[in-house]
């Protein structure tokens, strides 16, 4: 039942070994690319005794978490379409038209679709933020901003996400040669081995 969600569905018949190292390569990607929102506020409190929670929430509270957001998931439109996507015309024949994308990836088109929408409100939200910022001044004690910077982080979170769930298939796509080649070899072996 799981495994028919899209995005997260294939998780389930994932090694473990993916998940680890998709969890490494998550929290590297985490850290550097929210760098900005939290080095300062840390040096600021250490050198400056300046209030750690307030300093960080002004910098989400501009809206970068959705620059951010867009800026995890676009690159997977390029790794789904170019890698693992092809353009095939009726019956398979790549000189037709018209021609449409077949993905193989797990959860290929939902990634697509997922991190398309990503991009569009990242790019409507923040550029709502800004304009209020620029009308009226950008503050978390407003409801509106407040909102927003919610919706900008659950759109990080999601965009973590999917970024995660497609480097784990990666990494299950591009092992599975491997796994294969073991599995020839310990058949070679158990056949030169075997007691007639």
């Amino acid at each position: 039942m799981f495994s028919k969600i899209p995005i997260y569905g294939p998780l389930a018949a994932s090694s473990g070994a993916s998940i680890r190292e998709g969890m490494a390569e998550l929290a590297t990607t985490t850290i550097f690319s929210i760098f900005p929102l939290w080095f300062y506020p840390i040096a600021a409190k250490v050198i400056y005794d300046d209030p750690l929670l307030s300093n960080m929430l002004s910098f989400v509270s501009s809206g970068e978490l959705f620059l951010y957001s867009a800026a995890i998931v676009g690159p997977l439109i390029f790794l789904i379409t170019k890698k693992y996507g092809e353009f095939e015309g009726p019956e398979g024949n790549n000189d037709g038209f018209p021609r449409r994308l077949t993905i193989q990836f797990p959860s290929g088109y939902s990634f697509l679709v997922s991190s398309i929408l990503i991009c569009i409100f990242s790019a409507f939200l923040y550029g709502t933020i800004r304009t209020d910022a620029d009308v009226s001044g950008t503050s978390l004690d407003d409801p509106s901003t407040k909102n927003l910077f919610w919706t900008s982080a659950i759109i990080y979170i999601f965009s973590l996400s999917c970024l995660f769930c497609a480097t784990v298939y990666r990494i299950n796509l591009e092992n599975t040669p491997n796994r294969f080649g073991k599995d020839t070899r310990r058949l070679i072996e158990d056949w030169e081995n075997r007691d007639d």
